[in-house]
């Protein structure tokens, strides 16, 4: 179940709470008191999760009292800083339609994108029949959709546009860093068997501490002609750190990394050191083989 459905579903137990007519029994949002909502820190960043979200829907929806935009706005940036799906979303409308903030299109744009970034498989078509419980009857804005249609069309693109995206996500580069959910956009480039794809996640398994996932992925990158991946599992052969002590093996990587443009003579010297002339020939002929079947 998608992560936007479960919070929303949130709010509708919340918002769909039996609430008494009169002021004086409006005592509770969903078996939360209304009243401690006013004890709540006056700085945003002092709330925990759930005060940030009780506080919000009551001075947006009014539910808890007089709807006051103005003072819902900080708690649900605040909620959105911390990675909140949904706040990312109400900030961004805020910050479209000038709702209890200063209207700023690239504000709003920024949060959406932060938001479709990651959930880029999100199907907003799902949503129907929740947008006017949680929109007070007003329509997904244009610009979240059209954000969300260029997340889903990036997401099935090639892998340079996927890497981009990765990059942004991970980096907080025109969105929220969210290197987690960045991932995903890196694994779909590495469905593609994108070179730089496998290298750049055997780098992130390294440092993971996950030296066999490292090992498989700086092969598979290697295989598909990704120079610095043939360095680096060069080295692992030569050192026999996580692959076996080959020095062989290790020379034709260093001699198919040369050929790409990588700085690894230093490194060949020492794998020929351990090797006679003639594993050196059939070495050098290994590589030949290789690099040109994969210039051609």
């Amino acid at each position: 179940m998608h992560l936007v459905f479960i919070v929303l579903v949130g709010f509708a137990a919340l918002m769909w709470s039996p609430l008494a007519t009169s002021s004086n029994e409006r005592k509770t949002i969903d078996g939360f008191p209304c009243a401690m909502v006013a004890t709540f820190s006056s700085d945003p960043s002092d709330m925990t999760r759930e005060q940030l979200f009780y506080a919000a829907h009551a001075y947006d929806s009014g539910d808890c009292g007089a709807e006051d935009d103005a003072r819902a706005f900080p708690f649900y940036k605040e909620s959105a800083e911390r990675g909140d799906g949904f706040a990312m979303i109400r900030v961004g409308y805020f910050y479209l339609n000038g709702t209890g903030v200063e209207r700023n299109a690239e504000k709003a744009k920024y949060w959406f994108r932060s938001y479709a970034l990651a959930h880029p498989d999100e199907n907003v078509s799902e949503w129907t029949g929740m947008v006017d419980t949680f929109f007070y009857g007003e329509p997904l804005p244009d610009l979240f959709l059209e954000v969300m249609k260029q997340a889903t069309q990036d997401y099935n693109s090639e892998a340079d546009v996927l890497l981009r995206n990765y990059h942004d996500l991970s980096s907080g580069n025109g969105v929220k860093a969210d290197p987690s959910r960045a991932r995903t956009w890196l694994l779909q480039a590495v469905e593609l068997n994108d070179p730089r794809s496998h290298f750049e996640y055997a780098e992130l398994q390294r440092d993971r501490g996950n030296l066999s996932g490292y090992v498989v992925h700086i092969r598979i990158a290697a295989e598909f002609n990704s120079s610095k991946a043939q360095a680096e599992i060069g080295k692992l052969y030569l050192t026999g750190n996580g692959v076996m002590h080959w020095p062989y093996k290790a020379l034709v990587w260093f001699l198919c990394a040369k050929a790409g443009g990588q700085d690894v003579d230093a490194l060949i010297a020492k794998a020929e050191a351990q090797l006679d002339a003639l594993n050196i020939k059939l070495a050098q002929e290994e590589a030949t083989k290789f690099i040109e079947k994969n210039t051609h």
